[in-house]
């Protein structure tokens, strides 16, 4: 079963206070509706990624709330996965006209911002337990001794 996460997991990785995270929810209502009355909103760990990007642009960036709403749908289907494997993925945000792309490495983007996600998916995947230290070695699995029987199908004549 999968685990429900709630604001306050959204706080936790991304550092927004609560009170913080509820002022941004309140602008951003369009696209992260309510929930019916006392009852907690469910996010997804697709939600935690456009969080901690939505914080990197309103508290590093200091771009206004309005505009990070406008472009939060383009936003949201940008970092929606899967995608290979890469050791520095970027988003690449330029603002006029608006045009976000994931990229991997440099950038060819001339103006406008770019948002390392490295940090973002690290603090989420060890949040989550998803992320294990590996230390190149394999390990013994550690399995009980038996025997190995073969049959042999034997063909009927």
């Amino acid at each position: 079963m999968a685990r429900r996460l709630t604001a306050s997991d959204v706080c936790e990785v991304t550092g927004y206070t609560r009170y913080q995270f509820k002022s941004l929810l309140r602008e951003l209502s369009a696209w992260f509706p309510a929930s019916s009355a006392r009852v907690a909103r469910e996010f997804s760990p697709h939600d935690l990624i456009v969080f901690g990007v939505v914080h990197i642009l309103d508290c590093r960036v200091g771009m206004r709330r309005k505009r990070i709403g406008s472009m939060l749908t383009k936003l949201r289907q940008v970092l929606l996965g899967p995608r290979e494997v890469d050791r520095s993925p970027c988003l690449a945000i330029s603002l006029d006209p608006l045009h976000i792309e994931y990229v991997s490495g440099k950038s060819s983007i001339r103006e406008g911002v770019l948002v390392s996600l490295e940090p973002i998916f690290d603090r989420i995947d060890h949040y989550l337990g998803a992320a294990q230290p590996w230390n190149g070695a394999q390990e013994n699995l550690r399995l009980p001794h038996g025997a190995v029987r073969s049959r042999r199908r034997r063909v009927a004549g």
